[in-house]
């Protein structure tokens, strides 16, 4: 429960009034305004059926809204579903509500907003139509699917007796004991529930028998919107609040006190019989099933409204969790969509490293020659279908965490050798693994030790795209007739099955839950890394919102570590008991102490792991020690606790990963490595039925100890890339959310669409993106005018001049600059400057380099930079690389010829325009240095001489026109 603010709310207007420039706006797009404060736009499809009504709902559209809070969510009041129902019902005649169901809350963001739809169908037999309410965060692409459903229902055409309904409330105040409603809102306190002004509008209430009655009004800065809509839902929510005074609701009891957490669930045959109240008289009755119904009037006593009967039902914290928007486009897994691959066969392959041999006898009907390591590679004079490096399983030990170690170190040596190998070319080398990533769902990951195999090669791509594909196979016999087909596909991974093919995509997490056993606030709950900065904010946060009353932070230093006794000061004050160890995570003696000690107390309950630690570079730059580092928090640790605590009792077993396993993230293979380790054991826990759920988070916004090198130009670059750093509060909510999600793994990082969009258009896209970014790509200008889609460079330097050429590629080279620097504009990089000087280092050499290759169309090494160190070395290395398409250019010329040609038949000349034509004509002609030749071949036209006619018979018989 969040307290209200200390602070009066502002008084203000909630909403822009309707102009008629607004509306000429909505009209010039094809639309009708709806002119209502929730719905903006009408639109009647155009079969005549029925209607489509839209609309916008934010903090900053609507700031009322964010005073109607539930355990300390904005979730839109019920009764503003019934206000809409109402307006879109008043367009088709339908003036009563026959039922209405909402299925699932409407949250809204602390920032940014949600579109919204809400459909009216055609009528039936009986005039009744359908109406369905569904919601979109805005920032996402409006086709990817993921509208979310919150209301059905049903609307009936008006009736006779909507404005007489034979009942009034004119006698007041009513007979009965009255109810201290001040009472009741200090009560609300006690709840889920948070009113903020606007909703606080429960003036005086009286219990009368089974009744409740209730006199109800709007603050005085909101009267003035009153008339906008059929009945205020803040104010036709006072009248909600009212159940709560009479034992209306299950667990309100008797006294002046609100439900625990109640919302709205079903209401049917509602009638709105007059519009625009700001205060209200209102009576409540017990119906017969159960329910509520309402009358309500206006404060002489004649009707404003009819509920027939509402029924309300508990929202529990899982169920608010689901509906949040802020999960929903936040929470990401990864799916695996089946790709259609044309067989082909595989006849000639080179195949390098230890397994080679085992490899190529199982492919019968291949050619294939053996290399030990990459750095043997040669092409021989035929060439290859494929270069492959198998990682298959076996021969590395019993002891899971030095295999993967040991597994990722070899491979980074094999990566680093094809890197630097002249042999390869523009082949990508395939690398293949098997059983290393889960494909169908709960799977298991039968070889655990090669997980993070694939998050090296995921960074390993971000930083050479193209130079790296990886498969995972069940069955080496099945890459004969795929590899082919996979290689002209443009993927960078699958996953072989059944002989079928099947690639990563990013996906929504699903909006459902699952049944699980929420994090047991008596149990003891174990948090590595706890004294760091997220391992402390995700302590407080396991104190103050779940209740956990004991937990055990490790870290390295223990109580010596810096803010360590503060953290746990301020733990204590909020009410836990905390205990600060000292324990290095990767030492399995040290671990199993420690388990012990806690089990002697209290049992163990939960763990999570948010131990880590980060040594960033280029994948060419890394050693097996720099490795070996950044691996041994992550993966060791992970291991020992899973296996210690295999037997324990545990609600959950939370691993902090990253979406840098997941996606790959230039400069950070080895934490990549890590993390998808991390992702892996999460899947293998679950399928043998123990609880596991990974995290892979983006960037936060707080700075951390590992994260706290990053400057403002680091981030803003994560930000262009079109994943931004998440808030602090936001990350735990997500955290939250995630928790009662059905996933093994989870990435948690908000996705900006159109800053990937932009990013995809100028540097590429992975292909594991490609469902969050929809549509075609236009050309677009980049911050620093850089071309992020268009002609080629070669054919824009075709038919230029030398000095026009050298221009052009040095303002191409200046836009991809100041696009990678964040600058606004081109002009402000100096071509002389040395890219060390203008802030370049390794990770943004990698992206200027990546964007140069797609606009260029040259391969540019990583080193692109330190080789060329100032942006006009490099503008003079792409000038002498990109040859102009002299071709593009001729062809060019003969299409303005065929212009000029199809002039000449349909324009009847005189002599003096056709003379000054001809003129024009033998001037371009001699340019050329061969002789005119007449039709027949036999007579030479010196161009000087040759008469009018003459010139006009050439381009005749050139181009077929008499």
């Amino acid at each position: 429960m969040t307290d209200l603010p200390t602070y009066p709310f502002q008084h203000q207007r909630y909403w822009l009034m309707p102009t008629e420039s607004s509306s000429r706006d909505v009209a010039a797009a094809g639309l009708d305004a709806a002119d209502h404060p929730l719905l903006a736009t009408a639109v009647p499809f155009a079969d005549g059926a029925g209607w489509l009504f839209t609309g916008r709902l934010s903090v900053d559209a609507q700031p009322w809204l964010a005073q109607h809070r539930v355990a300390g969510a904005i979730v839109l009041p019920g009764t503003a579903y019934v206000e809409m129902a109402v307006r879109a019902g008043d367009q088709v005649g339908c003036g009563r509500i026959d039922e209405l169901t909402l299925l699932a809350p409407l949250v809204l963001p602390e920032r940014g907003a949600v579109r919204i739809q809400l459909s009216v169908g055609g009528p039936d037999e009986a005039g009744r139509r359908p109406l369905n309410l569904y919601s979109h965060p805005e920032h996402g692409a409006a086709g990817d699917g993921d509208w979310r459903q919150h209301a059905t229902g049903s609307l009936l055409p008006d009736q006779a007796d909507d404005h007489d309904p034979g009942w009034d409330l004119s006698v007041w105040p009513p007979d009965g004991e009255q109810v201290d409603t001040e009472e009741f809102y200090r009560r609300a306190s006690d709840t889920v529930f948070e009113y903020g002004p606007v909703f606080t509008g429960l003036r005086s209430a009286w219990r009368h028998e089974a009744d409740v009655f209730a006199e109800l009004a709007l603050p005085e800065e909101a009267v003035g919107d009153a008339g906008r809509f059929g009945v205020h839902p803040a104010l036709f929510d006072a009248a909600l609040q009212a159940m709560g005074i009479g034992g209306l609701l299950p667990g309100s009891g008797n006294g002046a006190g609100p439900s625990q957490g109640n919302l709205p669930f079903s209401w049917s045959d509602v009638t709105l019989h007059a519009a625009g109240a700001s205060s209200l008289r209102v009576r409540l009755t017990r119906a017969e099933s159960g329910g509520v119904s309402f009358a309500v009037a206006d404060d002489t006593g004649r009707p404003v409204a009819t509920v027939g009967e509402l029924i309300m039902r508990p929202l529990s914290t899982e169920q608010l969790l689901s509906a949040q928007h802020a999960d929903q486009d936040s929470l990401f897994r990864l799916r695996w969509a089946p790709l259609p691959v044309p067989p082909s066969k595989l006849d000639r392959v080179a195949i390098l490293g230890a397994d080679a041999p085992a490899l190529a006898s199982a492919l019968p009907g291949t050619t294939s020659r053996t290399f030990i390591d990459t750095a043997s590679f040669t092409h021989d004079g035929e060439g290859y279908d494929a270069v492959l490096l198998p990682c298959l399983p076996g021969g590395t030990g019993s002891d899971v965490a030095e295999s993967a170690r040991h597994r990722a170190a070899r491979l980074l040596t094999d990566v680093r050798q094809w890197l630097a190998s002249e042999q390869r070319g523009d082949t990508p080398l395939v690398v293949l693994t098997r059983g290393a990533v889960a494909a169908h769902g709960d799977t298991d990951v039968d070889d655990l030790s090669a997980a993070p195999i694939w998050g090296l090669l995921r960074s390993a791509q971000a930083e050479h795209p193209g130079s790296f594909l990886v498969v995972d196979v069940d069955d080496p016999g099945g890459l004969t007739r795929l590899v082919p087909g996979l290689l002209d596909s443009g993927e960078t991974q699958a996953a072989i099955r059944d002989d079928a093919v099947y690639v990563p995509r990013l996906a929504r997490a699903a909006g459902t839950t699952r049944d699980h056993r929420a994090i047991d606030p008596e149990g003891t709950v174990l948090v590595t890394g706890g004294t760091g900065t997220l391992g402390g904010l995700l302590a407080r946060h396991l104190v103050a919102e779940h209740g956990v009353r004991h937990l055990v932070l490790t870290s390295r230093q223990g109580p010596r570590a810096e803010g360590a006794e503060a953290l746990r000061a301020e733990l204590v004050e909020a009410g836990a008991e905390v205990t600060v160890a000292a324990c290095d995570v990767t030492d399995r003696t040290a671990v199993e102490r420690l388990l012990d000690r806690i089990a002697a107390v209290r049992p163990l309950t939960a763990i999570v792991h948010a131990a880590g630690a980060l040594d960033d570079g280029i994948v060419e730059s890394l050693s097996p020690e720099r490795l070996d580092a950044v691996l041994r928090p992550k993966i060791d640790a992970a291991v020992i606790l899973h296996e210690l605590s295999r037997d324990a009792d545990l609600s959950a077993f939370v691993l902090f990963s990253s979406a840098a396993g997941l996606l790959g993230s230039a400069g950070q293979a080895n934490y990549a490595a890590a993390n998808a380790f991390l992702d892996a054991l999460a899947h293998h826990r679950r399928a043998h039925g123990l609880p596991a759920i990974s995290l892979a988070w983006g960037l936060w916004a707080q700075p951390s100890g590992m994260t706290g090198h990053l400057d403002d130009a680091s981030r803003a670059r994560m930000s262009r890339q079109g994943m931004p750093p998440m808030p602090t509060d936001q990350a735990l909510t997500r955290f939250d959310a995630a928790l009662g999600r059905d996933e093994p793994v989870l990435a948690v990082l908000p996705v900006d669409t159109e800053a990937l969009r932009t990013a995809a258009e100028s540097q590429g896209l992975s292909p594991l993106l490609g469902d969050l970014v929809r549509g075609r790509a236009r050309r677009t200008v980049e911050a620093g005018g850089a071309p992020s889609t268009g002609p080629s460079l070669a054919r824009r330097l075709a038919g230029l001049t030398d000095s026009q050429r050298d221009h052009v590629v040095s303002d191409v080279v200046r836009a991809h600059v100041a696009a990678v620097l964040g600058h606004a504009s081109a002009q402000s990089i100096d071509p002389e400057r040395a890219f060390t000087e203008l802030g370049f280092d390794s990770l943004t050499a990698v992206e200027l380099r990546n964007r140069l290759t797609t606009a260029t169309g040259l391969r540019l090494p990583a080193t692109l930079t330190f080789d060329h160190p100032t942006p006009a070395a490099l503008a003079a290395r792409i000038r002498a690389g990109v040859v102009p398409d002299e071709k593009l250019a001729v062809d060019a010329l003969f299409k303005d010829l065929d212009r000029v040609a199809s002039g000449l038949t349909s324009i009847e000349l005189d002599d003096l325009t056709r003379s000054r034509f001809a003129s024009r004509l033998r001037g371009l002609l001699a340019h050329g240095s061969e002789p005119v030749e007449d039709n027949g071949g036999g007579r030479s036209a010196d161009l000087d001489t040759a008469t009018d006619e003459e010139i006009f018979d050439f381009i005749g018989n050139e181009f077929g026109i008499s």
